[in-house]
């Protein structure tokens, strides 16, 4: 699992004038506690698992920079997206529950596609937002520089699209790079000009 530290998210925040951090995915609040300390003035959070928000809520009791929300990624993102106003940087990575013990949800467990329908729906002036995605190398795309037959097992494999359908609702917005180290990251930036 790639990790919030693997992007240079400072210079994200600081290149396309981010104020806003919001991630799909809270964990133990470490994304949380690394876009606070960079200077977000603003975080927003969700997670299934209810031991992870109590956790999160424990940490950050009192920071009224945070917010978070339990619940499915898709329906907690468009709830979100919808009180957002800003250029925002955003951490998608509310994907394979099974590690954490959770049952697999409803839908998807990999909801990278609604994740970003949602923003593209949603969240106002998302022209102006970073939109960074984990786990690259189940997205079985030929289009996928990351994609390698055989490293995860079938079960773990997305193919309902290719990356490019998958980013397409941002295709007029935005630019997608794709990191490939550890799992490999996507990265939608904004088209400048």
């Amino acid at each position: 699992m790639s990790q919030l530290t693997d992007v240079d998210v400072l210079g994200l925040k600081q290149g396309f004038g981010l104020d806003q951090f919001i991630e799909t995915g809270a964990w133990m609040g470490g994304g949380i506690a690394t876009a606070l300390s960079l200077g977000f003035n603003r975080a927003l959070s969700c997670d299934i698992n209810p031991d992870f928000i109590a956790q999160c809520r424990a940490r950050f009791d009192g920071d009224s920079r945070v917010t978070l929300l339990e619940g499915q990624s898709v329906a907690a993102l468009s709830q979100i997206c919808r009180v957002c106003h800003g250029p925002a940087l955003f951490w998608l990575d509310a994907h394979f529950p099974q590690h954490y013990g959770l049952p697999e949800p409803e839908g998807s467990w990999f909801p990278l596609r609604e994740e970003l329908q949602a923003i593209a729906q949603h969240k106002f002036e998302y022209a102006q937002d970073v939109i960074a995605f984990d786990d690259v190398r189940v997205i079985k795309s030929l289009d996928n520089p990351r994609w390698r037959e055989g490293e995860v097992s079938e079960y773990y494999t997305f193919s309902e699209c290719t990356l490019s359908e998958l980013v397409s609702p941002f295709g007029s917005t935005h630019e997608l790079i794709v990191l490939t180290q550890a799992e490999g990251i996507g990265l939608l930036l904004p088209k400048r000009g």
